[in-house]
């Protein structure tokens, strides 16, 4: 029984914290993450029509090309090559 125990409390434990950790990512996803997203694309769509409206084609291949939220691994490694 007491090695049952033993074992037991541990691995709920670590069943415990893997369930609250999927919990709080969830809840990040849909309280923080969303909003932000919908933030950027809205200033992109401002901006592309900004850029629309001044005739700006180049800008607008550059805006095209980048993605909504700069990757800080990608810069460094930019930057070392």
């Amino acid at each position: 029984m007491t090695l049952w125990l033993c074992l037991l409390i541990p691995l709920l434990f670590i069943v415990g914290m893997i369930y609250n950790a999927l919990k709080e990512q969830k809840r990040l996803e849909k309280e923080i993450l969303k909003p932000l997203i919908e933030k950027r694309k809205q200033e992109r769509a401002a901006l592309e029509e900004k850029l629309k409206a001044a005739g700006d084609l180049r800008g607008l291949e550059k805006l095209a090309s980048k993605p909504l939220f700069e990757d800080p691994y990608r810069k460094e490694e930019e930057e070392k090559s």
